[in-house]
């Protein structure tokens, strides 16, 4: 039950062991609230830890790390700018609460490996992580960026994450992950390394087509380069787009949301079915049960949103995305 949340891969292993460590409450009392039941494993899960590690706290996040306090104190700051970040401007992926969540920082990759060896990698909420490349920060921000992200979409949206397209998924917790702290807010925009990936993809014409991504199904998993790709595209709608392409991801996620109620209605299911699961297996048997909707929940959200574009209009949006990139 231990480790973090990875976007995309083992989705059935992370609801199992997220909700199997919500379950630990403080002196085996029963705790009504799935938040409140997370909160007290988090403390409990800390204690479990060797000497000489300090604690770090935020509004948000529990922090603990042997490593030289200036990283963890920057990476807590980080953390809760990309928590306030997401709950002001992402309000339109969902209104569950976003329980606590444990960050593990380790001074040495060696130990960080010694460590996900024991335990494994599937607990979405501890996020465990090491100082890297000389400490210079840049990779640790955007790594525990986007495994925030994945932890806050987890409970923020858990039906909608069931279902929603995976280059939307990956876009925007690449989005979030280039994101950096400015004061007690995020700035967020692309770095210079991916800004030359994604020139050097359109010098080679290997850009995928918006079309492809938008309407067409689903893509089971992206390349590297094709997941900085969607967080280009989601940055551009979120920072940069304008009409008529302004507001374009909150009304694709809107269609979705949409089309996924209905689904909910032909399933029996409540909107806030998963927020109140009690068990592992039950969560399980709720994301299993939208996973057979998912492709025809995507496919009428597309047809909402994109149903009267024409070639011209396809054009249009890959063409202004391609010049932002540029």
């Amino acid at each position: 039950m231990n480790g973090t949340a990875t976007t995309g891969m083992a989705v059935r292993a992370i609801v199992a062991a997220a909700l199997m460590a919500a379950t630990i409450a403080a002196d085996d009392k029963p705790i009504a609230s799935l938040t409140e039941r997370i909160a007290a494993w988090v403390e409990s899960d800390a204690r479990d830890r060797p000497d000489g590690w300090t604690e770090y706290r935020g509004a948000h996040y529990l922090l603990i790390s042997d490593a030289k306090p200036k990283y963890p104190k920057r990476l807590l700051k980080h953390a809760e700018a990309v928590r306030q970040y997401l709950d002001r401007e992402f309000t339109f992926l969902g209104q569950g609460q976003v329980p606590p969540a444990q960050v593990r920082l380790f001074a040495k990759e060696g130990d960080l490996s010694a460590y996900t060896a024991r335990n494994g990698t599937l607990n979405v909420n501890r996020i465990v992580l090491a100082v890297k490349y000389g400490g210079k920060g840049e990779w640790e921000r955007a790594e525990l960026g986007k495994r925030i992200f994945d932890h806050w979409l987890f409970y923020r949206a858990p039906h909608l994450r069931a279902v929603a397209p995976y280059w939307l998924k990956e876009g925007l917790r690449r989005h979030v992950g280039w994101g950096v702290a400015a004061g007690a807010t995020l700035k967020t925009k692309m770095d210079p390394y991916n800004r030359k990936m994604i020139r050097e993809h359109i010098r080679l014409e290997r850009t995928q087509p918006m079309r492809e991504w938008l309407s067409g199904p689903d893509l089971k998993m992206m390349s590297d380069s094709s997941s900085r790709l969607a967080g280009s595209l989601v940055n551009w709608f979120l920072t940069k787009a304008r009409s008529p392409h302004k507001d374009l991801l909150q009304r694709y996620v809107s269609a979705l949301t949409k089309s996924l109620a209905q689904a909910e209605k032909e399933l029996g299911l409540k909107p806030d079915a998963a927020l109140n699961a009690e068990s592992a297996t039950q969560l399980q048997s709720i994301t299993g049960r939208l996973a057979p909707k998912a492709p025809g929940v995507r496919k009428q959200a597309a047809q909402l949103v994109f149903g009267d574009w024409d070639d011209k209009a396809w054009s249009k949006l890959q063409g202004a995305w391609l010049r932002h990139a540029k």
